[in-house]
């Protein structure tokens, strides 16, 4: 591993760490309630888009091939955005306010892998 730029390994890392996020509690609400987007797996196919976005960009990272990863974390960022903010149907700003650590994982893993997706 000792060939892997400081951006590659910062890609990798994002990129695992948005694939984390989708098993760690997306929102919580007390210390007893929680739900993981593990578990809204159940009810619709497309929270299924983060962890293979997570897997896309780590494998393209390692592939040596930035811009593919840059849009694998965007992707996921846009249909975060898009599902939570712009439909009406979703939470909104409210969000921060049950919000647990999947959800702020899944927020700052797209936004540092978009950002460090470079060569």
């Amino acid at each position: 591993m000792e060939n892997l730029t400081t951006n590659k390994k910062i890609g990798l890392g994002c990129a695992i760490g948005l694939v984390i996020s989708f098993f760690l509690p997306f929102i919580s609400m007390g210390p007893l309630v929680s739900v993981s987007l593990m578990d809204v797996a159940a009810m619709t196919a497309m929270v299924w888009i983060f962890p293979l976005c997570g897997a896309a960009a780590a494998f393209l990272t390692f592939k040596n091939k930035a811009v593919m990863a840059r849009i694998a974390f965007i992707i996921a960022l846009v249909v975060m955005i898009y599902r939570m903010f712009l439909l009406p149907e979703g939470p909104g700003m409210e969000i921060f306010d049950v919000a647990g650590i999947g959800f702020y994982l899944l927020m700052v893993t797209s936004i540092v892998g978009a950002i460090f997706s470079k060569e």
